[in-house]
Parts: C-alpha cells; structure tokens; sequence
C-alpha cells in the first residue's frame, strides 16, 4: 500500500523522502504470491510452483513476464512489440514466492548459465550491471513507435 498522502507535508517533508533509500514496497517494483488464492494470480503461481517442484534444488529461476504481469497498461500488441521483459523469480519459503522485474531486452545467457542458483546469481549480476536494459534493442523500439505516432498524426493531417 502506498504511503497516505495525507500524512506527507509537500515543502516542509519533501528533502526526508527523497533521500530515504527507497524500498521494492515503496517503489512497488516486485510482486509477491503466497498459497492462498487472494495473494497470487493462479495462471503465474502455477507456473512458478511447477518450476519449483521439479527443480527443488533451486530457489530462484529466470523467465519471461506473462501478459498483464508488469506491462499491465499496453495492449495485446504493444506487448507483443516490446522488447521481452525477464522476471527474476525467488522462492523466499516453499510456496512463497518473489517476483521482480531484472531485465528487458533479448536472452544473453543461455540455459547452463542459469541452470543452479549460483548461476542465476551471475546473470542477474550481469543485468544489474547493464542497467536491466537492452540499451540498443529498446532504443529501436522506442524509435519504431515515434515513426507510429508521426505516422498516424500525418494521415489525420491528410484526411
């Protein structure tokens, strides 16, 4: 739950709140599931729980986001158009799980290098080093949207 807005004091509390170290609950960046229904979106859990017992020998995966996990606001073709999103999964105790946003761009890493934690821990390092970003694929896909838009905006000129 974010912070009450009613308790914040814009002007006299502000230099407080932009230099405390801001939190994956503040910032809202990761999402978590636990067993019950209420906590989890069944189609995502599942996936997650399966990855879990086959593999119990490891406590965190990487994989793609599905659909309406982070990108919850494109539409079924945007989120086609975007460069993949990668989720870093981390069982924190059995049946709970961590979800956090680590990377959008192409797969860098190839199957043995995230087969043991050991290894996801090296690639997820990796991506942090990158920035969690495909710099160039991302640059091209925010370049192909700008054509879209002038695209658009010049066929309405037109018409």
């Amino acid at each position: 739950m974010p912070l009450n807005p009613n308790l914040v004091k814009h002007g006299l509390d502000d230099e407080f709140y932009e230099t405390a170290c801001p939190t994956i609950g503040t910032l809202m960046l990761a999402r978590f599931s636990k067993p019950t229904p209420e906590q989890h979106n069944p189609m995502v859990y599942g996936a997650d729980g399966l990855f879990f017992a086959t593999y119990p020998t490891q406590r965190m995966y990487i994989r793609p986001a599905l659909r309406n996990e982070f990108d919850i606001f494109t539409s079924e073709a945007e989120f086609q158009a975007r460069p993949m999103l990668w989720v870093l999964v981390t069982q924190t105790s059995p049946g709970h799980h961590m979800i956090l946003p680590v990377w959008r761009g192409h797969a860098f890493w190839n199957g043995p290098d995230v087969a043991t934690d050991q290894g996801v821990a090296e690639v997820f390092l990796q991506m942090c080093l990158r920035q969690g970003l495909n710099l160039s694929e991302w640059y091209g896909y925010v370049s192909d949207q700008r054509v879209r838009k002038s695209d658009k905006a010049r066929k309405r000129m037109v018409n």
